[in-house]
């Protein structure tokens, strides 16, 4: 064990998830009441998710969509309001 070759942690993907992610993204961002429309660049998430944004694809990309789920799920959930 202690001298075995090293492995890089395997990050495989769905594209079913990939796909869902990307739907439920496009979903908060065509929401005019989500909580997170006030932080978005919508102009950039909406290329992002029409695949012509300046972004990575693939992982990074499916990462932004999760980001933006998970919080607008967390202002949801816990009725968090900000002023900018």
């Amino acid at each position: 064990m202690l001298y075995r070759k090293k492995s890089a942690y395997p990050n495989v993907r769905n594209p079913v998830y990939n796909e869902a992610t990307r739907n439920w993204a496009q979903l908060i961002l065509n929401d005019s009441n989500a909580p997170i429309q006030q932080f978005l660049n919508s102009p950039m998430v909406r290329a992002e998710l029409e695949g012509q944004g300046n972004g990575s694809a693939g992982i990074a990309q499916v990462s932004l969509f999760e980001r933006i789920i998970l919080i607008n799920e967390w202002l949801e959930k816990y009725h968090i309001t900000l002023s900018l």
